[in-house]
């Protein structure tokens, strides 16, 4: 299987079957590094584009201004969610893992790791609506999603017990959401104004 029907293979395993795919992926090997480089790096590309052609070309709307699509805005908007895609889920896969002894679960930054980055695959597919911007908060709904993918995965990629999962969950969600939060709070100034 090449890399596109792996991602292919995985992107419709984990939206349509996953708790099929979290057991899957709690047995495989594959390092940070490849999940990194093989799968969430491909499946940004998607924002980027979509950024740089809804943004750049098509455009937002600006209120009585009407649409604007400068190619500025279009590098803009598709740096800041190619940086925010990249850096948060590191950030948000540390601290999970690091929440993990207090939870009793498995301690793996791997493992928290292939967490986040699958439990973002609704939200890296839907980015493909950033083409026509108003259709962008469309892309918030399949990161909701993702949470879902998120709380079921959790137990298998964590060992997390039953009774403390909903617990965990509700930490990891807020701190992949906090994270993701003041990720974009620092990049907006820099690159979206």
């Amino acid at each position: 299987m090449n890399q596109i029907e792996s991602i292919v293979a995985r992107v419709k395993g984990i939206i349509l079957t996953p708790r099929v795919e979290w057991e899957i992926i709690s047995t495989e090997k594959k390092t940070t590094a490849s999940v990194f480089r093989r799968y969430l790096l491909p499946l940004s590309a998607i924002s980027v584009v979509a950024c740089l052609i809804g943004y750049g070309i098509v455009g937002s709307d600006q209120g009585m201004f009407g649409p604007i699509a400068t190619a500025e805005l279009g590098y803009r908007h598709a740096a800041f969610n190619f940086i925010n895609l990249i850096i948060s889920p590191f950030i948000s896969a540390y601290i999970i893992s690091f929440l993990a002894p207090s939870f009793n679960a498995e301690k793996n930054f791997a493992k928290a790791f292939k967490l986040v980055v699958y439990s973002y695959t609704p939200m890296l597919v839907g980015s493909i609506l950033y083409i026509i911007p108003a259709l962008s908060p469309i892309v918030l709904l399949a990161g909701i999603y993702g949470l879902y993918i998120q709380y079921i995965g959790l137990t298998p990629m964590t060992r997390v017990t039953g009774d403390k999962t909903p617990v965990y969950f509700v930490v990891s969600l807020l701190t992949t959401a906090i994270v993701y939060f003041f990720i974009s709070i620092i990049l907006t100034p820099i690159l979206v104004h």
